[in-house]
């Protein structure tokens, strides 16, 4: 019964991470995606984008404390709409 709820739980939280993201849309969102991967190094940023490493880094850190910033809304609003159910 317990490996099912973390089983939900990882779905759930899949899903709103998988949200999150999609909030950020466009290059940034295909950016993001591949870098948390690991299919992209801040190099590789940082070549795609035209930029130098250090503005490749800060963007990164951007994109994630929106990403963070996001995820925290979105599981906000799943917990008020647990509670309401």
């Amino acid at each position: 019964m317990q490996r099912y709820k973390n089983y939900c739980l990882m779905k759930l939280e899949f899903r709103i991470l998988s949200e999150a993201m999609r909030s950020i849309g466009g290059a940034d969102e295909s950016i993001l995606r591949r870098y948390v991967a690991g299919e992209m190094t801040l190099w590789d940023v940082a070549d795609e984008r035209h930029v130098s490493y250090e503005t490749a880094k800060g963007r990164i850190r951007d994109l994630k404390k929106k990403l963070k910033a996001q995820a925290i809304a979105f599981f906000t609003e799943e917990a008020q709409e647990t509670m309401i159910s």
